[in-house]
């Protein structure tokens, strides 16, 4: 795997036959890697490839709908090897901003958290403003993850961010997504207190955030 360029996966997922490609990927957890590498290093690239196909024009919406189903379908065969769990007693909110449809980024976050023995309150793409911001307050997590691919839900996430500031415990707030451009100002700029490039980024900051608290 060190010898392919960034992405090389896509072209198993656009290419190979569904069962092939799943196989491929739970094989290379099989015979040579850990399965958090083969989420960060295979599948996470191989997506961001893909998207950036059909952002020229060389890839089709159902060629990135089925590259993001079967994406899912391996982590779901992967995630119950990442660890196993301990209990720390932590939660996790995490929700794609309002208006944002991909969600697989945050969902791979999702299991490296509950790998960490984190409980993990996944509510997915499109959840609106007034939603995480009641949801939260009625489950009181210690952190709310959102993720945002196009800059064009920044406003979004900014009037999410201050909902959740006006609760009166708020949760630290952790945002990723393309949508930052790897900048962490961007980030802290909307309000947020952590930004994270990409998910093991992410699970490792909180693993050493809450750490001793």
């Amino acid at each position: 795997m060190k010898s392919q360029p960034p992405g090389w996966f896509a072209d198993v997922l656009l290419g190979k036959p569904p069962r092939e490609a799943r196989a491929a990927a739970v094989g290379l957890a099989d015979e040579q890697f850990a399965p958090r590498d083969v989420y960060l290093q295979v599948l996470a690239p191989a997506l961001e490839e893909v998207g950036s196909r059909w952002q020229r024009g060389t890839a089709t919406v159902a060629q990135e709908h089925l590259a993001t189903a079967l994406v899912l379908s391996i982590m779901a065969t992967l995630a119950p090897r990442l660890d196993e769990p301990p209990v720390v007693g932590r939660s996790a909110v995490l929700a794609g901003t309002d208006g944002e449809l991909h969600a697989v980024g945050l969902r791979m976050l999702g299991d490296f958290l509950e790998a960490d023995g984190w409980d993990i309150h996944y509510l997915g793409a499109l959840t609106p403003e007034g939603e995480v911001e009641r949801f939260t307050a009625d489950m009181g997590p210690d952190v709310v993850c959102l993720s945002t691919t196009l800059t064009t839900h920044l406003p979004a996430v900014r009037s999410t961010i201050a909902a959740l500031r006006r609760l009166p415990i708020p949760p630290l707030i952790m945002v990723g997504g393309r949508a930052y451009g790897g900048d962490a100002a961007v980030a802290l700029g909307i309000g947020a207190d952590a930004f994270a490039a990409d998910v093991g980024v992410a699970s490792e900051f909180l693993r050493a955030h809450f750490a001793d608290a």
